[in-house]
């Protein structure tokens, strides 16, 4: 069995999540001490031991990942990326398609955010080989939570891939939106979408134009935005703005 001091490096949740994920893969046990120790207060068929909340030191023996249908509801605005983070790699590597439906927080703070995830990381998944889905159904942040988003996993073996460039630049984009400010929230909106123009406004390069759209009746500390980009346009000043 593999021991694993949980208070090393930032010591945050994310020794726990890559622990997992590696003994779904390898089959090997392990046994976290000081979980997140430097951090603030059902896995594949394992078998866990001392797993509570607020616990430090707990004991896991992973079985094999099983594709399937999946869905885990955090239950409170706790990161899908960070549950998704966990579970990816054993379907990836399970002997059939899968299926996952995550509700909880969609952007986070500390955490990769859905449009990170979709757009950054999924691409490079398929570059290896594997495939990978994304679909955002509803947006969901601190402290409501109450997102929910869907993903389609077709594994495949992953051969090793070169990041070595950056590659070109193919257009920028900034995402709008209101962010759970509980006064004047829509004079806050207004006053971040023109500090944004005039930081773009001077760069050199095109921007790509977003859309914003926000539903009347929108809860304080639930906001939802619509992300709408287009080719970018010659001239920065034109080129940010709401869509229609």
């Amino acid at each position: 069995m593999i021991i694993i001091d949980g208070s090393e490096g930032e010591g945050g949740g994310q020794i726990v999540r890559n622990s997992c994920a590696l003994s779904l893969v390898t089959g090997r046990p392990f046994r976290i001490i000081n979980a997140r120790g430097n951090r603030e207060s059902s896995i594949g068929g394992a078998t866990c031991e001392g797993v509570a909340v607020g616990a430090s030191d707990f004991s896991c023996t992973a079985g094999r990942g099983t594709p399937g249908e999946y869905h885990f509801a955090v239950g409170t605005a706790g990161s899908t990326g960070l549950v998704l983070q966990t579970v990816l790699v054993p379907l990836l590597l399970a002997g059939g398609p899968s299926r996952l439906v995550l509700e909880g927080g969609t952007h986070n703070m500390l955490a990769p955010p859905f449009d990170f995830v979709a757009q950054a990381f999924a691409p490079v998944v398929r570059r290896m080989g594997a495939g990978i889905e994304m679909r955002l159904v509803r947006h969901g942040f601190y402290p409501r939570g109450g997102g929910r988003i869907e993903v389609e996993i077709t594994p495949a073996p992953l051969s090793p891939i070169d990041c070595l460039s950056r590659g070109a630049a193919t257009h920028r984009c900034r995402y709008p939106g209101e962010d759970g400010v509980r006064r004047h929230p829509a004079t806050a909106g207004q006053s971040r979408r023109w500090r944004a123009v005039r930081t773009l406004a001077r760069s050199t390069r095109p921007v790509a134009r977003c859309g914003l759209s926000t539903p009347r009746g929108l809860v304080p500390g639930t906001p939802r935005c619509k992300r709408r980009c287009v080719p970018p346009r010659t001239g920065n000043r034109a080129a940010l703005g709401h869509g229609r």
